[in-house]
């Protein structure tokens, strides 16, 4: 009896330590996301070129984080409090850091860091959404964690795509590899025959595949690890 109370205690101040970690994480992005917003605002005026655009991105980074804490809430679905705060601190550093305060052009190879980082991030997300606390294929969950990555990086260049298209921005550098254009005969002259913006777009998701496929076989060892543990006990 004295044990079984001391295990419900102990559970009972883990949660409770989640918990403010959580909240902490929360007031730092909703802290960081408000500068993100007062930054763009006070540098770029209404009109010019992706203004909205970059209005947006804390918006949008919040968005991520909300639909995060919903899929805990509603379908019972829950990272690891690590894993949590690497979501948070990767969507400040792309959405806020990356479109806001556009350390892109400022950091060398910034964009191909973090699309490698989402390769690692969305296995491991995808790896414990997979599992949810049950007893799942090692390889299985490994696998479905690396689909997962893939379609966040698709999902990721649909939106620079539409950031491009309707706001006129140059997120795929389409930009970089353009000498001229005619308006007499619509054509226009680049630097690549296959054009920047695919070679980029392309680039982006063979890094964020390589970095899902370096994770998977870990997620897989360390799966197998656990099975192996719990059956020892």
């Amino acid at each position: 009896m004295e044990r079984a109370e001391k295990t419900e205690k102990a559970a009972k101040a883990h949660s409770a330590g989640a918990l403010t970690k959580r909240r902490a994480a929360w007031i730092a992005v909703l802290v960081v996301g408000a500068g993100a917003a007062y930054y763009v605002a006070a540098t770029t005026r209404p009109g010019e070129p992706g203004y909205y655009y970059r209005l947006m991105s804390p918006l949008v980074c919040a968005g991520l984080l909300v639909a995060e804490e919903l899929t805990e809430r509603i379908l019972g679905v829950r990272t690891s409090d690590g894993t949590s705060a690497f979501i948070k601190l990767f969507a400040l550093a792309c959405i806020v850091g990356g479109k806001a305060f556009g350390l892109y052009g400022v950091v060398y190879r910034y964009d191909k860091l973090l699309h490698t980082v989402s390769g690692v991030l969305f296995t491991v997300v995808g790896a414990e959404l997979y599992s949810c606390g049950r007893t799942v294929s090692p390889v299985a969950a490994a696998a479905f964690g690396v689909l997962v990555a893939l379609a966040s990086g698709y999902l990721w260049e649909l939106y620079e795509f539409a950031g491009d298209t309707f706001f006129g921005l140059s997120s795929q550098n389409w930009a970089d590899g353009v000498v001229s254009y005619s308006p007499e005969t619509g054509l226009w002259t680049v630097t690549d025959a296959r054009g920047t913006a695919l070679i980029d777009t392309m680039t982006d998701m063979i890094v964020n595949l390589t970095g899902s496929l370096v994770t998977a076989p870990f997620i897989a060892a360390k799966a197998r690890f656990s099975e192996r543990i719990a059956l020892k006990k």
